[in-house]
């Protein structure tokens, strides 16, 4: 075993270390041990603070086995050891990271060009699908869920009590449904944002939140990694829907910041709004109409010659009594456009514009 060790592991440590640190920063720990385990031992691989475990089966067959786990372990210093899951249901926080960073480490303490290192990593990906698939087709349905207590995720009794869910449940340990689930989620994100932007972010998420237990909601906004573009079709494909609860047109806009986004997006909110009557979104379409596209839809539809609109947007901005009251009618309608059609044909604008003539 000694000269597997010296063949094999003793020099990937510091290959794969450097790695680590050349996308993450400094460890966060000042000593690292590594502890070969006889092959019966419960798992390849396993973390704790200064130490990491590795099976004496990971020294068998080359290098390959032994770098991935070590690799993995390493990434728990940072996802695992130095940041926690506040809730032990959110175990997707350490494994999904430290699944998603064994790859990059390893194909940096490689020294694998772009092309070689993606090829290897979609490979990867793909054995992993295919693991997952089998997973998910074989196990119960709420052991499948990364967040399996849902908006009690980090609630604790008064005592100060939380509970495992699924702790006593044998079929849950043999399970890698969160390592891959996390993982799958990491990779989108990564692919979404780049891999220069998506390890900058990382580097300073390891440093602010460095020592503290967190939950999933801490991470960065979904939003952050989606286009406009991307935004816009998904709020089309909802304005399909005949029916939405104010629930989840609530959690729509939390999710992704709707309110914050460019007017194409924002457009395409105030006809969910309108469409569904969501009263609490009412504001956001009285912003709209005030300070947005709506001198577009005006000159559009209306039928008045040029300057008569023009002269009709500075009465609609200054002089409209209150908006809201406009916002009262939108009830009755399905479509911004086709409540703004009714404005510019209503008597009272016709009233304005006939005193402008």
């Amino acid at each position: 075993m000694w000269k597997s060790c010296e063949e094999i592991l003793l020099p990937l440590i510091p290959q794969c270390l450097s790695a680590s640190y050349a996308l993450l920063g400094t460890h966060p720990f000042s000593r690292l041990d590594v502890l070969i385990v006889p092959s019966n031992f419960s798992s390849l691989g396993m973390a704790s603070p200064h130490i990491i475990f590795l099976s004496q089966s990971t020294l068998s067959g080359g290098s390959h086995l032994c770098g991935t786990r070590l690799c993995h372990e390493i990434a728990h210093s940072w996802f695992g050891l130095a940041i926690g899951a506040r809730d032990w249901t959110e175990e997707w926080l350490s494994e999904g990271f430290a699944t998603h960073l064994e790859d990059a480490f390893w194909s940096a303490a490689q020294q694998l060009l772009a092309d070689e290192a993606r090829e290897r990593q979609d490979l990867k990906a793909l054995l992993r699908w295919q693991r997952l698939r089998d997973e998910v087709q074989n196990s119960e349905e709420d052991l499948q869920v990364l967040r399996p207590n849902k908006e009690n995720t980090g609630k604790v009794t008064e005592s100060g009590a939380s509970v495992v869910k699924h702790g006593l449940n044998a079929e849950k340990t043999f399970m890698q449904v969160h390592y891959l689930k996390g993982y799958f989620l990491l990779r989108f994100l990564a692919g979404k944002a780049g891999e220069a932007e998506y390890f900058a972010f990382l580097r300073k998420f390891v440093w602010r939140f460095h020592g503290q237990l967190i939950l999933s909601q801490v991470l960065v906004p979904i939003s952050y990694f989606l286009s406009s573009d991307q935004l816009v079709l998904l709020l089309e494909c909802l304005l399909e829907k005949k029916t939405l609860c104010s629930k989840t047109l609530e959690c729509l806009q939390k999710t992704y910041h709707l309110r914050e986004q460019d007017a194409e997006v924002r457009h395409r909110w105030c006809e969910l709004v309108i469409k569904h009557k969501y009263v609490a979104g009412y504001v956001d379409v009285e912003k709209f109409l005030k300070e947005d596209q709506v001198s577009i839809y005006l000159l559009k539809f209306s039928t008045y010659p040029q300057h008569f609109r023009m002269r009709f947007l500075h009465l609609f901005h200054y002089y409209i009594p209150e908006p809201r009251a406009f916002l009262s009618l939108s009830r009755f309608f399905s479509s911004l456009k086709q409540f703004l059609q009714f404005v510019l044909s209503s008597n009272y604008c016709h009233g304005i514009l006939t005193s402008l003539h």
